[in-house]
């Protein structure tokens, strides 16, 4: 099996869901990284899951201009992390157009959810 690198902000879950700041080509984060010193590279093993989003997701606001906001979406990948990664997706999608509710969003609200198998 090949390993697999990449750089994200480690959570300690078990089993590991790794919460990953999407970059852009020139290696900027697209997506939000709270504790900056928490970012390291990282392995993934066969039942590890990674959650990629962009900044639209934490970024997405409700009509009282209310961010979703980092903790929001770690609250939910940890309450769903025992799920499939397509049923995971599914859960982060929903809470965030359920805490949006009617309001326009000004930017991409992109989540990738991977399992890693054998």
């Amino acid at each position: 099996m090949k390993d697999i690198v990449f750089y994200c902000c480690i959570l300690a879950f078990y089993p590991r869901v790794f919460v990953v700041a999407t970059r852009t080509a020139h290696g900027r984060g697209a997506g939000h990284c709270p504790r900056p010193s928490d970012e390291q590279a990282a392995g993934l093993l066969s039942g590890d899951k990674a959650v990629f989003y962009t900044d639209g997701i934490v970024e997405a606001m409700n009509e009282k201009e209310e961010m979703f906001g980092f903790e929001r979406l770690l609250e939910v990948v940890q309450e769903c992390k025992a799920m499939p990664a397509d049923s995971l997706l599914k859960e982060i999608m929903e809470r965030v157009n359920e805490f949006a509710g009617g309001a326009a969003q000004h930017d991409d609200l992109t989540v990738i959810v991977l399992s890693v198998t054998d």
